[in-house]
């Protein structure tokens, strides 16, 4: 996916929007969430890319590599290559 991508602005999410992603992110098994906050926590995810309900980041694990997220009807889809 190639957006027309905005400034970073997470801060646009709404408290709803905000609630359904974390579940999204609460699906992932446990292995690949605790490698993610790895990976963040170590400065390896960056930076985010904002559009409209997409949003997207370069992450840099054993190959570089994007990951987009998109918000419809009230559900949040991942596009998270597995490793």
């Amino acid at each position: 996916m190639n957006p027309d991508v905005t400034a970073p602005a997470l801060e646009r999410l709404d408290s709803e929007q905000i609630d359904h992603l974390l579940e999204a992110i609460a699906s992932y098994d446990r292995a690949m969430r605790t490698r993610g906050l790895d990976y963040v926590s170590r400065g390896r995810v960056g930076p985010i890319a904002m559009a409209r309900w997409l949003f997207g980041a370069q992450v840099r694990g054993t190959q570089v590599y994007t990951c987009w997220w998109r918000y419809d009807d009230f559900d949040w889809q991942g596009d998270v290559p597995a490793p």
